[in-house]
């Protein structure tokens, strides 16, 4: 979520991003990515439409730049090759139809307390819980937005267990431009790590294999599995 040209973390190529997913995600069928595309979402999304029965999942798909990314109510995700990670993963959890309204939130503990998990090492415990989360799943670091989730179902062979698509758009650089075009506070992982050591590589690996525990958890103990943990994590506690 950057509109900034200057890229200050380095960057690996599609290529790269690709061979080392690959080895780090061996549980998932498919690890893709790509220069550009429109949607990562919108993509496995219609290769779930395309794909109803298959087994296939979970998948992985990122990109340098997604042309008509977006947020949650179809807000527009701006973003720049190399200052945003912008990937989703598509996952076929046994999950009802009917237990899914807490998934979103479920999803934001898991990726807020993945990435601190990478940060306590670089920062200390109490730095790294700086980055909290805002109901129900933006993550924010000093109360600016870092990053949006993105969730959505697609069909498949058990119409009462749909496919989630989840999508992640990441601020790595650029936050100081497009704070001051939006008027509001955006944060990006400069603000973070000023020695910009953040592998986003390393982030993207670890926000899937997070993601994916949590939808085996939230199978088996729903939303309340996640409700006190939820207090670790609330950016607006006390407010």
């Amino acid at each position: 979520m950057t509109a900034d040209s200057t890229v200050a973390i380095p960057f690996p190529t599609p290529n790269t991003f690709q061979e080392r997913l690959s080895a780090l995600l061996p549980g998932f069928s498919s690890v893709n990515w790509v220069d550009s595309t429109g949607s990562t979402n919108k993509d496995l999304g219609d290769l779930a439409r395309e794909m109803v029965g298959a087994t296939s999942w979970p998948r992985l798909l990122g990109a340098h730049l997604q042309t008509a990314g977006k947020g949650r109510a179809a807000r527009p995700w701006h973003n720049t090759a190399g200052a945003c990670l912008m990937f989703s993963c598509g996952f076929a959890p046994r999950i009802g139809a009917g237990e899914l309204p807490g998934i979103a939130p479920a999803l934001g503990i898991a990726s807020c307390l993945a990435i601190r998990s990478l940060l306590v090492p670089r920062l200390g415990v109490r730095a790294a819980h700086q980055l909290t989360l805002k109901w129900p799943n933006d993550l924010q670091w000093k109360g600016a937005k870092l990053a949006g989730i993105l969730v959505e179902t697609a069909p498949s062979a058990k119409p009462q267990q749909p496919l989630l698509i989840i999508g992640m758009g990441l601020n790595l650089s650029g936050a100081a431009q497009l704070s001051a075009e939006l008027n509001r506070p955006v944060a990006d992982f400069s603000h973070i790590l000023d020695d910009h050591s953040v592998d986003p590589i390393e982030l993207v690996a670890a926000l899937a294999q997070a993601w994916q525990r949590t939808l085996q958890d939230y199978a088996t103990s729903g939303y309340a599995g996640f409700a006190a943990r939820y207090q670790e994590v609330d950016g607006l506690l006390g407010e």
